[in-house]
């Protein structure tokens, strides 16, 4: 019992010390909120790319999200990794109403050693002409100054990746 009981109050310490070891070093990171003014000198074309399969249902919430992004210039390329639920033909719908936004790429089948995410990020990347490259699931909803603010820190931190949570 007692060596169950000293167990516990180290478990209860290393967790106690691990919270305030992160919250003491989550004041390093910069925040950013959506009521702030992302003035950029620049604005570097942004290829956004969202792999999907089977995504139909959340995509017609998500997708009309990313396609508001209060910046200028980017894409949205989605690839359709062989959906079977409908997915292209949403997107397909999508891209009619935003032709010089969406670019839709098409997934029929895997290639050997290829696992399906994998392969449809790299189809995306192959057809991206941004300078930078967001890479998102389909089940993100993206705030619509989220590339500004992204960018922002990028271009404050002078940073080559940023990771945005």
């Amino acid at each position: 019992m007692t060596l169950l009981l000293i167990l516990l109050w180290a478990g209860l310490l290393l967790w106690t010390g691990l919270l305030l070891w992160a919250a003491g070093n989550l004041r390093r990171y910069p925040m950013v909120a959506a009521s702030q003014d992302f003035a950029l000198s620049s604005h570097p074309r942004i290829s956004i790319l969202i792999p999907a399969r089977n995504e139909a249902r959340i995509l017609a919430r998500t997708l009309p999200k990313v396609l508001e992004q209060d910046y200028d210039p980017y894409e949205v390329i989605l690839v359709d990794d062989a959906s079977t639920d409908g997915t292209g033909e949403l997107a397909a719908k999508l891209q009619r109403l935003h032709p010089d936004k969406l670019r839709l790429l098409r997934v029929e089948k895997l290639p050997a050693g290829w696992v399906g995410k994998t392969h449809a990020l790299h189809q995306g990347f192959q057809a991206a002409t941004g300078d930078w490259v967001l890479a998102t699931d389909a089940d993100i909803v993206l705030h619509p100054k989220a590339l500004q603010a992204g960018m922002w820190l990028a271009e404050r931190q002078q940073a080559e990746l940023v990771s945005i949570f």
